[in-house]
């Protein structure tokens, strides 16, 4: 999961509840986020709910990604614990 956010995480520190989640929960860079910004203003949990899904901030953001924009309809359907396990369960197999 550290090469498709691109950068290092520690499990121990892993505490994500999604953008909408608790604040004091998020990862510092998520403040930041405009993804997320822009989720909170359309009142929305996951950009897949956005009526303009993918959005334009969406498309540049993920550009580089070819992974991000694949995640994000796993989520919907089987939940982010779920996918977080079967990422977790592919690296340690």
């Amino acid at each position: 999961m550290s090469q498709e956010l691109g950068t290092a995480i520690n499990p121990s520190k892993l505490q994500c509840e999604g953008c909408q989640g608790p604040e004091e929960n998020m990862w510092f860079e998520c403040h930041l986020c405009r993804i997320r910004q822009c989720g909170k203003r359309q009142g929305v949990k996951i950009c897949t709910e956005y009526q303009n899904y993918p959005c334009q901030v969406f498309k540049i953001r993920f550009s580089q990604s070819e992974k991000a924009p694949k995640n994000l309809p796993r989520i919907c359907k089987i939940g982010l614990d779920d996918l977080i396990e079967n990422k977790l369960t592919e690296m340690y197999k």
